[in-house]
């Protein structure tokens, strides 16, 4: 059973769906899940899961750079306000390297424009549909996702 989460709006996705289709069995893209809310992490690592994709979580950007989780993620997706660094740094530190989706509960003017500059794909704002983070994590591992120009919210 797929942990729920009122961060989570809608019903989880299906193996059905179009995030999984091109999800082959022998090939599971893992999906790095940076969040400290230690209820919502498990949620997204279920979703992820059910989707056909890897997934793993972390509870802050330094636990997810220790490891060799970045060297196995094939896309981030992170909270932006965490302890340490925050889901920012780690954009910066990702920036055309791997594609990075940012969730938040924040709505002050000028995180996605900032975020956008760091090539982040898109800002989340909690709760989120799943099925729109099912279609973000599709297009982010389409070729070239983490190398496009966000440049243009300046």
């Amino acid at each position: 059973m797929i942990a729920s989460h009122p961060a989570i709006c809608g019903t989880h996705p299906t193996n059905g769906s179009i995030a999984a289709e091109g999800v082959r069995a022998a090939v599971r893209p893992m999906i790095a899940i940076v969040e400290d809310d230690e209820s919502l992490r498990p949620a997204l690592v279920d979703l992820i899961r059910s989707l056909g994709y890897g997934g793993e979580g972390f509870a802050t950007a330094e636990a997810f750079l220790a490891g060799d989780g970045a060297t196995r993620a094939a896309c981030i997706l992170t909270d932006y306000q965490l302890p340490g660094l925050s889901g920012l740094d780690l954009a910066a530190r990702f920036r055309n390297r791997l594609p990075v989706i940012l969730i938040t509960a924040r709505t002050e003017p000028g995180i996605a424009a900032l975020a956008a500059k760091l090539g982040v794909l898109e800002v989340l704002e909690k709760p989120f549909e799943a099925d729109h983070l099912a279609a973000l994590i599709a297009a982010a591992l389409m070729p070239g996702a983490a190398l496009q120009d966000n440049n243009d919210a300046d």
